[in-house]
């Protein structure tokens, strides 16, 4: 509505009639124009005037930039005449007022001035507050700005698969308001994904550009026989719009062609998966032993070392007078890299040595257990 010289205006007017129990889904209601002079002036994208109705609101654009030249302006997104009960569900929607009514406010509850999202107390968790680009003040299909905005996306509704043009709405990720953005991106739009190797361990690192509803990625690393194993999950952003970096260090790589990829989870349980990138980890040359990590440590500890060929190795700790107190094995390993977990809960605080033997190779190394 724009232009409209009356000096009330509603966008959508609820009443409070007792067999009144709405459901208010997927609307664009937009609010323009201004009135040179009078009494107060007042707009409301929605007036709810029904306090003990079942009231279900949500997936709506409630968009006011109605202003007042001179004279009192309340002009407000929403405004509640009431106070709710548990009869109200109300979430996913956008809320904008720029010339706000009382006090800058975007809404109206409980008698006085709400200025910002949520508008009620334990409501509006995925609600916004972001300005909408429409083709004009008339025409409320979305134009550029608004178009692969993802912050518009919400949740379906079960029953409700086109919109007002009849067009298909997106089954997984519709756009509020009563235009569906037609380009369905991935809920994740993934720019980059590598993988490198420094040292003994390799490094993934990829690039978001978009994130709708993200929950996070599972790291996948390729095992024998083609089949994939979890290594580890990064938590994702949720929904961001700006580009975001993440980063995972594969400690303990085996030695060969490595191959891995990302497994991208929804909150919903969506998932996708990114390319797989591939890497070699370069088998020893010689046979070593690394100082164990943590050091110094309480009850438990990683020992790592190199076996360079298949050979006959073993692996004992000793204590502080040189008694053996546990070998941890003694048997042929294939060449590779290998760290194996120590636990010391068993035994007294203070210094241990660990020592590997194997086909003319011997090292002692040093750790210091605190408890």
């Amino acid at each position: 509505l724009g232009g409209n010289t009356k000096t009330t205006l509603y966008g959508i007017y609820e009443t409070g009639a007792a067999s009144n129990n709405n459901s208010l889904y997927f609307n664009s209601i937009s609010l323009s124009g201004s009135l040179v002079s009078g009494a107060t002036n007042k707009s409301y994208a929605l007036y709810s005037n029904a306090s003990t109705n079942v009231r279900d609101i949500r997936d709506n654009i409630l968009y006011n930039t109605r202003s007042t030249v001179s004279g009192i302006s309340l002009h407000f997104a929403m405004y509640f005449n009431y106070t709710v009960s548990t009869n109200l569900t109300l979430d996913y929607n956008d809320y904008y007022a720029s010339v706000a009514g009382v006090g800058g406010a975007l809404g109206w509850y409980n008698a006085k001035a709400v200025t910002a999202i949520p508008l009620i107390t334990s409501f509006d968790a995925n609600s916004k507050n972001i300005s909408i680009s429409f083709t004009s003040s008339t025409d409320l299909h979305l134009s550029t700005g608004s178009i692969n905005n993802y912050s518009l996306k919400v949740l379906p509704i079960t029953g409700i698969t086109t919109d007002f043009d009849g067009e298909t709405r997106n089954a997984s990720w519709p756009y509020m308001g009563a235009d569906e953005n037609l380009v369905s991106p991935l809920p994740v739009e993934l720019t980059a994904f590598s993988a490198r190797t420094s040292g003994r361990q390799v490094y993934l690192n990829w690039n978001t550009a978009t994130e709708v509803r993200n929950y996070g990625f599972n790291i996948e690393r390729m095992k024998e026989k083609g089949e994939w194993e979890v290594i580890s999950f990064i938590s994702g952003k949720g929904n961001s719009n700006s580009p975001a970096d993440y980063s995972f260090i594969d400690k303990k790589p085996s030695c060969g062609n490595l191959s891995y990829r990302l497994e991208q989870l929804d909150v919903d349980g969506g998932k996708s998966y990114s390319k797989t990138v591939s890497v070699k980890v370069d088998f020893p040359t010689r046979f070593d032993l690394l100082q164990n990590y943590p050091n110094p440590f309480n009850a438990f500890t990683i020992i790592s070392y190199d076996v360079p060929e298949l050979s006959r190795v073993k692996l004992t700790v000793y204590d502080a007078l040189g008694r053996e107190i546990v070998k941890l094995f003694d048997e042929e390993k294939e060449p590779g890299i290998y760290s194996m977990p120590f636990a010391g809960g068993d035994f007294s605080s203070g210094v241990y040595y660990y020592r590997l033997e194997g086909k003319g190779f011997a090292k002692t190394c040093k750790m210091l257990m605190i408890k």
